[in-house]
């Protein structure tokens, strides 16, 4: 694995004969009053960062913002229209493909993000033939294996079991020790019609109180080993398809 930023000269990168390149995306938004604002762009670093090595791949800067507007009234929380995300995306995939990059994968960890499911679609559809762009979003495409550690996952939506177990194997100096719960009766889907701060009083929506250093490691590991996978395996799949 390369960081793509911290080479010093074009040539090296053409004669790699690398054509993958890894993109996380994340966003800068509250994450209740023990988790840091760059939560979901460090848990999408870190699987994008053990992915890349793993599949020898360029690891491209990570995209810090997102779309969050539900965080609207949280001090630190910055978002960007989703107009605005997606045209970022579609700019560094065309650049990516006139230089020669064949395959880019999309690392998500944010889920108002909603915009790059539609923003790979535009760059697939009219790609030239050899270039593709996936998009994985572990928290989503992976749940079943987050179930198998994180006991509370039917309720965790934002900063809880799932990502304090995540940042306290990753940053643990950057945890806090209040680590509040909240568990409601209905899911993620309220985010379709209400804020955070209608939701939930301390900005977690879960019980971070069961997060555990443990838990993250063990959680990323298994998140790693799917994405790799996953990526693998789709990529074969995409090269059986007709022209």
């Amino acid at each position: 694995m390369t960081k793509l930023d911290s080479l010093t000269t074009s040539p090296k990168i053409a004669k790699s004969g690398t054509d993958i390149a890894i993109l996380p995306i994340g966003a800068t938004e509250q994450h209740g009053p023990h988790l840091p604002l760059c939560t979901d762009a460090s848990i999408a670093e870190a699987i994008s960062t053990h992915a890349a090595d793993r599949l020898n791949a360029y690891l491209l800067p990570t995209i810090p913002y997102g779309n969050s507007e539900v965080h609207e009234g949280y001090r630190g929380s910055i978002s960007i229209q989703p107009e605005t995300l997606q045209a970022l995306v579609l700019d560094i995939c065309q650049q990516l493909q006139s230089q020669g990059f064949r395959k880019i994968v999309i690392i998500n960890g944010h889920g108002g993000n909603f915009i790059l499911r539609i923003a790979i679609r535009k760059v697939n559809y009219s790609a030239p033939p050899g270039f593709k762009v996936l998009l994985i979003e572990p928290h989503i495409h992976f749940a079943s294996t987050l179930k198998k550690v994180i006991e509370t996952y039917p309720q965790e939506v934002h900063a809880g079991e799932y990502e304090t177990s995540m940042m306290l194997h990753l940053m643990p100096e950057q945890v806090g020790d209040e680590r509040p719960d909240c568990v409601t009766d209905f899911g993620a889907e309220m985010y379709n019609y209400a804020l955070t701060r209608e939701i939930t009083d301390q900005g977690v929506w879960g019980v971070s109180s069961k997060g555990t250093a443990e838990k993250g490691e063990q959680v990323l590991k298994l998140m790693v080993n799917e994405t790799v996978q996953y990526i693998e395996s789709t990529f074969e799949k995409i090269t059986e398809l007709k022209a």
